[in-house]
């Protein structure tokens, strides 16, 4: 079940604060990345993402043939901006999280849940360059335990030792290494999808060390240890942990391929260990929960769901959770209880997501309809918000001059055709209600204008 609502950063994370200028522009873009990618913008991308910077650093020191630069760089460019941005625009939501800091470098975290389940998350790294202002140039992908600099770096080198094998002699040690059992590489890849799993591990097994640390050799070993050894499998987690200490992401790809296996303990197990390092996220015990749903373990589900909105009560996925176990059982008293304390914590329009299809059958039970005479009156029909036609225009209400509700506006992203703002941490657009029931009425360059239940209108301005 999956209910449309644009959601602030999850509240039980705690971020980095930015300190820098060059932080404080960072976070903003961060924020507009996400804004963009909810809103369907295809250019989404292009505005916050400097891929030529980040096809630089990929590329620094190589000298690459002069004839196989422009081509790869326009492939990449294509490649990346086509299959990226049409993976996140087609996600069931993307979320920015928090800001972190690794060995001084600041990383802006992102949530992406795919429309077909699972989780996986990313990092973003800004910096200001030459060209393009403060945009993002380099991409930390957790799935992969990797930046996209190196994977862009060692997609190229045996694309262009093919081109030109007199090339390769001028890398360096480690890159040269890597190039010499790229085949390897392939040869697990293609033995992992004939379930050859034995024979992935003894190709891994003859790599030198060095090649036994690279994570696009480890992550290969993994998946074919989780079928065929699981001693190996735990000797492969301890070297990533030896050669890149502090880094979550070994146990997000655990979890993952221990999913993929039906192995449901040990993802789980994988999945605790992955929670507890990366910081915490609620969206983790909704997964927790949906696995258990698919299971049929109900009772699990549901308490997986109520931790997740525990932790985090705007946290969406994790109501709709409760309700979707609710509607399983045909538990229409427990869905009107669950919409009434969603509604109670948060300033979606619970009404409103009640009136969807997937909660037919809950609005003709006697529990749905007592649910919807509480509030009829106060979501009053359409037909029945309609001015008649020929009556006098009423005048517009006074607008106050002092806020009210404590709402902070932090920011405002100004565009004619869809502006936002930043109140009190969330990103909001015109339309959207906050907290207390107001609705945001108007979005301009200097303030933004709120509408009380009551009909009175708050004006908040930046300073």
């Amino acid at each position: 079940m999956v209910f449309s609502a644009l959601l602030g950063r999850a509240a039980e994370l705690t971020e980095a604060v930015p300190a820098s200028a060059l932080e404080k522009e960072a976070h903003g873009m961060a924020m507009i990345f996400e804004r963009d990618i909810a809103m369907k913008d295809p250019a989404f991308l292009e505005r916050c993402f400097d891929l030529e910077t980040c096809v630089d650093t990929a590329l620094d020191g190589l000298s690459p043939p002069s004839s196989l630069a422009p081509n790869y760089r326009q492939g990449i460019m294509e490649g990346f901006q086509g299959g990226f941005a049409r993976g996140l625009l087609k996600a069931g939501s993307v979320r920015f999280l928090r800001m972190r800091r690794v060995d001084n470098e600041a990383r802006f975290v992102f949530r992406v849940v795919p429309k077909e389940g699972g989780v996986n998350y990313f990092e973003l790294v800004f910096d200001r360059t030459r060209r393009n202002g403060v945009k993002a140039v380099d991409l930390y992908n957790y799935s992969l335990g990797q930046k996209l600099t190196y994977t862009f770096r060692h997609a190229f080198l045996p694309v262009a030792h093919l081109a030109d094998q007199s090339w390769s002699g001028q890398l360096s040690k480690k890159d040269a290494q890597f190039l010499e059992r790229f085949k390897d590489l392939e040869t697990m890849a293609s033995l992992n999808a004939q379930a050859r799993f034995h024979e992935t591990l003894a190709i891994y097994a003859r790599l030198p060390d060095a090649l036994q640390k690279e994570k696009l050799f480890l992550i290969p070993q993994m998946q074919a240890a989780t079928h065929a050894d699981m001693r190996a499998f735990h000797a492969a987690v301890d070297l990533w942990r030896g050669a890149y200490p502090g880094e979550a992401s070994v146990d997000l790809v655990a979890a993952n391929l221990f999913f993929a296996k039906r192995s449901y303990e040990l993802a789980f197990a994988a999945l605790d260990r992955f929670d507890k390092s990366f910081g915490g996220d609620a969206y983790l015990d909704v997964l927790r929960g949906q696995q258990y749903k698919n299971q049929d373990h109900l009772d699990e589900a549901r308490a997986s769901a109520r931790k997740a909105v525990t932790r985090n009560p705007r946290i969406s996925e994790g109501w709709e959770l409760l309700i979707s176990v609710a509607l399983g059982t045909r538990n229409y008293t427990e869905v009107a209880q669950v919409l009434t304390e969603w509604e109670s914590k948060t300033s979606i329009d619970v009404f409103r997501v009640a009136e969807g299809d997937k909660l037919y059958d809950f609005r003709r039970s006697a529990p749905g309809r007592q649910w919807f005479a509480e509030r009829n009156d106060r979501h009053p029909a359409p037909a029945q918000q309609a001015a008649p036609a020929r009556a006098a225009a009423a005048p517009a209400p006074a607008v106050e001059a002092m806020p009210k509700m404590g709402h902070k506006l932090q920011g405002i992203f100004y565009s004619a055709a869809n502006p936002s703002a930043i109140i009190s941490g969330r990103t909001v657009f015109t339309g959207d209600r906050i907290a207390g029931g107001f609705r945001v009425e108007k979005i301009t360059q200097q303030s933004v204008t709120l509408k009380s239940p009551e009909g009175s209108l708050t004006e908040l301005a930046l300073k």
